[in-house]
């Protein structure tokens, strides 16, 4: 079953990204946002990555924060949340 994973606070501050690696499926997704947009700069993202698991983020929450975009991650606008949720069997929301 395909789950899609919204990350909203920072590996730097708390386990939330770590505890979702370890749950990450074949056809999992990730969607940072709020302050999990920081994760963009940790290194678990990059292995989360190499497991081909895409990671979306919201633009406009990555920008706010003067961060940018990994080369592993693409870019969503907020509107795209709903659509994009209904890719997925089921989401789990970590803050």
């Amino acid at each position: 079953m395909s789950t899609l994973h919204l990350i909203r606070t920072s590996a730097f501050a708390d386990t939330n990204l770590a505890q979702c690696a370890q749950l990450l499926a074949k056809h999992d997704a990730i969607l940072l946002l709020d302050d999990g947009c920081y994760n963009l700069k940790h290194p678990s993202i990059a292995t989360i990555s190499e497991q081909q698991i895409d990671i979306f983020v919201i633009e406009h929450h990555y920008l706010a924060r003067g961060l940018a975009l990994a080369p592993q991650s693409k870019s969503i606008v907020i509107e795209d949340i709903p659509e994009l949720m209904l890719n997925y069997k089921q989401s789990i929301t970590w803050q």
